[in-house]
């Protein structure tokens, strides 16, 4: 009998539209983030704030990569990165402004 050849499942389009927005607060971080990332030198996770974009990209690829055979993971890992996205939302945009 003649085998034919499966084409592997692949992400739908709406799963990675969920990623991108998801995803996107993380940018808008960034230069808000480097004040926080300066005022924490001296505890020594300076280091972290700038890990944090590596992170929410890595873990969407990972999302993205995992959601046609492991759609729990991907799913997770897209909440992950919601939680993560609103925890530097509430470091960063409630904090008091330092003082001159």
């Amino acid at each position: 009998m003649i085998e034919f050849y499966r084409k592997p499942p692949t992400t739908p389009w709406w799963f990675i539209v969920v990623l991108v927005i998801v995803a996107l607060p993380t940018f808008t971080f960034i230069p808000q983030a480097s004040h926080i990332v300066e005022e924490a030198e001296w505890l020594g996770t300076g280091s972290v704030g700038w890990i944090y974009p590596l992170c929410i990209a890595l873990s969407c690829l990972c999302a993205w990569t995992c959601y046609p055979t492991r759609r729990t993971i991907a799913w997770i890992l897209a909440a992950v990165v919601a939680l993560i996205d609103i925890a530097m939302f509430i470091s960063v945009c409630l904090t008091p402004a330092p003082s001159a």
